[in-house]
């Protein structure tokens, strides 16, 4: 590609296409033989990304660095920046955002569904961001209808997948910035002092 954005993102695959590529470069490879499917030539997305495409259903999104949430050749109703790897499930498309906090989608209008607030960032490492933003950067999970994230506020949230209501919150005390990981009744989280949490439901 000639000039900006880069590839930047992960690269995504199914059924046997690959995306890649962000903004004007847009672009679906067949998987097999490597061959361009489309490039989007019109859809201007500013500055790149650094989250990862997802698909949900037949929509291809991506937030963009201080832009916004998209679908393939359509600006979503979150007109945030986005630096969170959407969750995509049968209801909701649920991020984080670099200034505002937790958002969901409702999938099938995708209009907004639901906001959780979290507190000011401790520290600000999303581009342009300074206090009082609530910086959300990690990407959200869910399990058994609980979307669990963490925020640079420095604090571990639960939240209703349905309504946006934050059930529990638990205060870690440094930022977070890696994305929780779940197996069974078990969930481990790491904060930016370097520690690892674990925590278990009875």
């Amino acid at each position: 590609m000639n000039g900006y954005p880069y590839l930047t993102e992960g690269v995504t695959v199914d059924k046997g296409i690959a995306y890649a590529g962000i903004g004007t470069g847009l672009s679906a490879y067949d998987l097999k033989t490597g061959q361009t499917i489309w490039t989007n030539k019109d859809w201007k997305q500013r500055e790149g990304a650094t989250t990862t495409l997802t698909i949900a259903g037949n929509v291809l999104i991506s937030g963009t660095q201080w832009g916004g949430l998209y679908g393939q050749q359509k600006e979503l109703s979150a007109n945030l920046d986005v630096t969170s790897t959407p969750l995509v499930t049968e209801q909701e498309i649920v991020f984080g955002t670099a200034d505002r906090g937790v958002f969901a989608l409702d999938k099938s209008t995708l209009f907004n569904k639901w906001k959780a607030e979290t507190s000011p960032s401790l520290v600000y490492t999303a581009p342009y961001s300074s206090t009082p933003q609530a910086g959300v950067e990690t990407s959200p999970v869910a399990s058994q209808g609980v979307v669990y994230i963490g925020a640079s506020d420095g604090y571990l949230y639960a939240i209703d997948q349905a309504t946006g209501i934050i059930k529990e919150k638990y205060n870690l005390g440094v930022p977070v910035f890696s994305t929780v990981a779940v197996s069974g009744n078990r969930m481990i989280v790491c904060d930016f002092a370097g520690n690892v949490y674990c925590f278990a439901s009875k």
